[in-house]
């Protein structure tokens, strides 16, 4: 009996370090047959709950919570072209790896029966995993959606859910969707786009599928040499619309505006030239431009750029809130102090994430001393 403690310890730590490696070749086979179907995973969380550590293993987020009964991926989908298939793909690869588990499990516990009936005391953990393995099979089959505190839309999806949600068709609105977001994204250049205009929303080669790919990923791993080239060869490959090519030029050239990337400079501010020659009424492109040419030290021609677009409702907040910050810059090399501090407010005050705060924090380091002094 005075061991009974110490083994039933023995058979939690047992337990929930299976649930650990279960859930991690629950998802390593996810993100293999995603890339094999063209997508790819931008963050597998592992458990439910607060993230309690994470790390970057390549170009994908790993997050692991203390609750490992479930596990999710966030997938990288650069098309919605044969969505629903590819979705599924990865779907069952990962339930298949689950059953093929328990079933490997299953008949090594029973051979391991037949060929030593008697087993010693400490073996009783590890004959008893695959009822932890059969427990996450179960519990990833059955329809669960999580919520949180919102009680909107679910933070978590089970796959017996998912796979319900697809047989259903609940998710048959989604192509549409991406759709009309990608010209939604491309009106914010070319007001007059329409989906009939681009030549990839109908029909995407592989080459050019994957070539989106790498440039979805290598903007998040924050690769973004690897971004200009990817970009550059889409430009040179696929006869865009001109609304498309000022947005692939934009993406070029606002990765200075956003992020720490002063070797980039001189080449974004001249495709934000190219880019801003083709619709130069766009807010958008007006935006990065004056950014870059503040950066650069031509203060007159960035303000003229800035200062009519920095309130408008057609730029995000992050947008808003970096504009804001480089008509702080630009005010503060003028020796403004009451318009540099009115913009530094409102850059601040816009700032609605981390990201975009760090963002704020590094473009205005020498503008809020100057404000403080003043």
């Amino acid at each position: 009996m005075t061991y009974l403690p110490l083994y039933l310890l023995g058979l939690l730590v047992t337990f929930y370090v299976w649930l650990v490696v279960s859930r991690v070749f629950h998802e390593l086979v996810r993100g293999i047959a995603a890339r094999l179907v063209g997508y790819a995973p931008r963050t597998v969380t592992i458990g439910i709950g607060n993230v309690w550590w994470s790390h970057r293993v390549g170009r994908t987020w790993v997050e692991w919570t203390p609750a490992p009964l479930f596990s999710q991926a966030t997938l990288h989908m650069p098309s919605q072209l044969g969505l629903i298939w590819r979705w599924s793909a990865c779907i069952l690869a990962a339930v298949a790896t689950d059953i093929s588990l328990l079933a490997a499990m299953m008949t090594a516990r029973e051979a391991l029966h037949t060929a030593h009936p008697v087993l010693p005391l400490w073996t009783v953990p590890i004959l008893c995993l695959p009822y932890a393995q059969l427990l996450v099979t179960v519990l990833n089959l059955m329809p669960v959606e999580i919520h949180g505190e919102s009680k909107q839309d679910p933070v978590f999806y089970s796959d017996g859910n998912l796979l319900l949600a697809l047989l259903w068709g609940r998710f048959s609105d989604v192509p549409g969707k991406m759709v009309e977001h990608y010209v939604k994204s491309v009106r914010a250049y070319d007001p007059g786009f329409q989906k009939q205009d681009s030549p990839i929303l109908t029909h995407m080669p592989p080459a050019i599928w994957r070539r989106f790919l790498e440039v979805h990923l290598d903007s998040a791993s924050g690769d973004y040499d690897s971004v200009v080239w990817h970009c550059k060869r889409l430009l040179h490959t696929v006869d865009f619309a001109p609304g498309e090519r000022a947005r692939l030029l934009d993406t070029i050239a606002s990765i200075p505006v956003f992020h720490d990337a002063p070797e980039l400079h001189h080449r974004a501010l001249r495709l934000a030239t190219q880019a801003h020659s083709l619709f130069p009424d766009s807010a958008k492109l007006r935006m990065t431009l004056g950014c870059l040419l503040i950066q650069d030290g031509r203060i007159p021609e960035g303000l003229a750029l800035l200062e009519p677009v920095a309130g408008l409702e057609r730029l995000t907040k992050a947008e808003q809130s970096v504009c804001a910050s480089h008509l702080a810059i630009a005010h503060h090399h003028l020796g403004d102090l009451l318009e540099t501090r009115y913009w530094l407010a409102n850059a601040d005050e816009k700032a609605s994430n981390l990201t975009t705060k760090a963002a704020v924090d590094r473009l205005c380091v020498k503008v809020r001393p100057f404000v403080a002094q003043g």
